[in-house]
């Protein structure tokens, strides 16, 4: 599940933009490539997930609009790198920012209003935490 949509990328960054971004020799030159645009989403958003997820049940269920904003910055900065287009500084700087904002949140200084919090309980860690070589069954 992506935290944010088409809509919400056409809305930030606008239609010509998002043309030119997935726009390649197999597409018409009007016409945005919304797979290109989806994929772009969902790998923002488990790129997102990986930061969230040591504090908070991922995917966020109902994400508030900074996650939304910082998913579309993401994605549209993975529109632009590789291929035919280099992301802008502007790009990069709103990459850097949602990246920062994330290890914030993985490192307790900012919160996610609204999401449910992870299981922390001190049981739960010591499962997570599993010795390397863990195999199921085996006796320790």
């Amino acid at each position: 599940m992506a935290y944010a949509a088409l809509a919400d990328m056409l809305a930030k960054y606008g239609n010509a933009e998002l043309i030119a971004a997935t726009t390649d020799l197999d597409t018409p030159l009007d016409t945005i490539d919304q797979g290109k645009v989806q994929a772009a989403l969902d790998q923002a958003s488990s790129r997102m997930d990986s930061y969230l997820r040591r504090r908070y049940v991922v995917p966020v269920a109902s994400p508030p609009p900074v996650l939304v904003q910082y998913c579309c910055a993401v994605a549209r900065y993975l529109l632009h790198s590789g291929g035919n287009s280099n992301p802008s500084d502007q790009m990069r700087a709103d990459y850097k920012d949602a990246i920062a904002w994330l290890k914030d949140i993985n490192n307790e200084h900012a919160t996610l209003d609204g999401a449910i919090p992870a299981n922390t309980t001190e049981e739960f860690a010591r499962i997570q935490t599993r010795p390397a070589g863990f195999r199921p069954g085996r006796l320790y």
